[in-house]
């Protein structure tokens, strides 16, 4: 075969290999698209509600917006007001005053992805079905500020926490610790491998590579592949997944010295405010059969290591309630409560997204109902409304 014929053979086969991948891409993409409901792939993974942040300098939500963000798991509405926090309502709210006089009790609540409540609607979450639970035993209006932001570290988290909620002078502060206590960061950190692009997260500087890995984590074919990986898979990959670039590998540092110092950071500018730790376990810890959907992110072995990790260190900590609560300091862990309701049977955690279901967020807010520190968070949110001028 002559130079010329081998160079149209290669041709003819790489159009021929090019155009069946397209045929499949567009064949998985229509499978995705109506086994969501009508949602496309590209909405599952950039749901382009991020913006950047010029005041504090991180990234955060963008502020009046309004979105639906569907995926074969849920369908849900996301409204994102004025102040980029994320609320309950069909349409944005005009951004609220900060110090605004409040009759009631003002609850500021931060976290990643799990105290946005991704996966559901807002009003379903737990930080909503938590501040609900809680005007209803003081018997008082309660206005929650909920600055949580999907992938976002305890760092940039911290940044917010002192330098825009003081002056709406909190009665109490809840914090989601996602992935291990180790998570905890108790320094305004501005600095993140994640960036704002197009209003989506890209890893690192919105670059030309980076632009393209973007592009690829909306391919079909990509989604899929990584799907089966995720069953098939061995001993896993050294990538850390979107969104969890900035959280901190397991460390054997004791949790309460931990936990103690992100609470002195946080009233460096909220004053003695009590403080609510609500732990959020990995989804394979309540669910063990979802574990294959792990193993593209490390080895069995590796899972377990960390699931039993954080599961001593809250261990650690429940043993040390006692001064925790001295010092206004509580601490929620649903965990045996989600157990026992996985065991009924109940779905709890999506399986692809690997957040809470409904269900999952409904067993987390109910874990307070029975935990014995309730009636001392009650008596401290008290204390401090009456103490910041509120009636007791």
């Amino acid at each position: 075969m002559t130079r010329s014929g081998l160079r149209a053979s290669l041709l003819k086969g790489l159009l021929v290999v090019a155009v069946n991948l397209l045929l499949l891409e567009a064949l998985l993409q229509v499978l995705y698209w109506v086994t969501s409901g009508g949602g496309w792939l590209a909405a599952r993974v950039s749901p382009p509600i991020y913006a950047f942040n010029s005041k504090l300098g991180i990234y955060g939500l963008r502020p009046d917006f309004t979105y639906r963000h569907k995926t074969s798991e849920f369908n849900v509405p996301i409204t994102i007001d004025g102040r980029a926090m994320r609320v309950v309502g069909d349409s944005p709210r005009p951004a609220a005053s900060a110090g605004e006089t409040f009759a009631g009790i003002t609850v500021v609540a931060s976290g990643p992805s799990y105290g946005f409540g991704w996966g559901s609607a807002y009003q379903a979450t737990y930080y909503p079905r938590l501040a609900g639970f809680l005007g209803q035993r003081l018997a008082l209006p309660v206005r929650l500020l909920n600055i949580s932001v999907p992938s976002q570290s305890s760092g940039l988290q911290l940044c917010r926490l002192q330098q825009e909620m003081a002056a709406d002078r909190p009665d109490l502060v809840m914090i989601t610790v996602y992935g291990g206590l180790q998570n905890l960061e108790p320094r305004c950190r501005k600095d993140s491998s994640l960036q704002v692009w197009n209003h989506q997260l890209v890893s690192g500087s919105p670059t030309l590579a980076s632009r393209l890995k973007g592009l690829l984590r909306q391919s079909a074919i990509v989604f899929y592949g990584y799907s089966v990986y995720g069953a098939l898979a061995g001993p896993g990959s050294s990538v850390a997944p979107m969104g969890q670039q900035d959280y901190r590998p397991q460390t054997a540092a004791q949790p309460l010295p931990q936990i103690d110092a992100y609470a002195a950071a946080v009233r460096l500018s909220l004053g003695p405010v009590p403080l609510l730790f609500v732990r959020v376990p990995y989804a394979y810890q309540v669910h063990p059969d979802h574990l294959a959907r792990w193993r593209s992110n490390a080895s069995p072995a590796v899972l377990a290591a960390q699931a039993a990790d954080e599961a001593a260190a809250w261990r650690r900590l429940r043993s040390d309630q006692a001064v925790l609560q001295r010092n206004g300091i509580f601490v929620l862990d649903p965990v045996p409560a989600l157990k026992a309701q996985a065991a009924r049977g109940r779905q709890l955690y999506y399986r692809v997204d690997t957040h809470f279901t409904p269900a999952g967020n409904a067993v987390v807010a109910e874990a307070l109902a029975t935990d014995p520190a309730l009636p001392a968070l009650l008596a401290d949110v008290r204390r401090h409304r009456a103490a910041a001028g509120g009636q007791p």
